[in-house]
This record gives structure tokens, C-alpha cells and sequence, in this order.
């Protein structure tokens, strides 16, 4: 039981709200995880960077994204 506290699922084709961009999502991600509102900026920065989705990639919208690139923002 204890190992489902670290473990996630996350689906091949994640379906996102594409009108948000990766940014916004995570950040929005964020505040329904009642994490600190001034750590979210940075929080969220640091895991696009963990997860290597490139700068020009983090301010598009979703809907414009490849599988790859909704697989990182699932896992960010």
C-alpha cells in the first residue's frame, strides 16, 4: 500500500485543456494542489526544466502540442 504514494498513472494520449498553455496549466495544477501561491512560478519553471520541455514550447497552447510534448507536461 505504501508504494501507491509514489507511483502515478498517466495515460499514452493525455487529453489537456488545450486553450491553456503548459505554464498556465501547471500553474493552475498548482493552486488546485493548494501549494503556495508564491512558490508557483518557480515550482512551475522547475518542473518544465525537469522534464525538459524546450522555452519556446512553454507559453503555446496546448492544442499545438505532439504526444511527446503532452507526455512531458503530464509528467511536469
Amino acid at each position: 500500500i505504501s508504494v501507491k504514494k509514489k507511483i502515478a498513472f498517466l495515460p499514452e494520449r493525455p487529453i489537456f485543456d488545450g486553450w491553456m498553455t503548459a505554464r498556465q496549466f501547471l500553474r493552475y495544477h498548482h493552486m488546485l494542489a493548494k501549494q503556495p501561491f508564491a512558490d508557483g512560478r518557480k515550482d512551475v519553471e522547475e518542473a518544465l526544466d525537469l522534464v525538459q520541455l524546450e522555452n519556446a514550447a512553454r507559453n503555446r497552447k496546448i492544442t499545438q502540442f505532439s504526444r511527446g510534448m503532452l507526455q512531458r507536461v503530464g509528467l511536469a
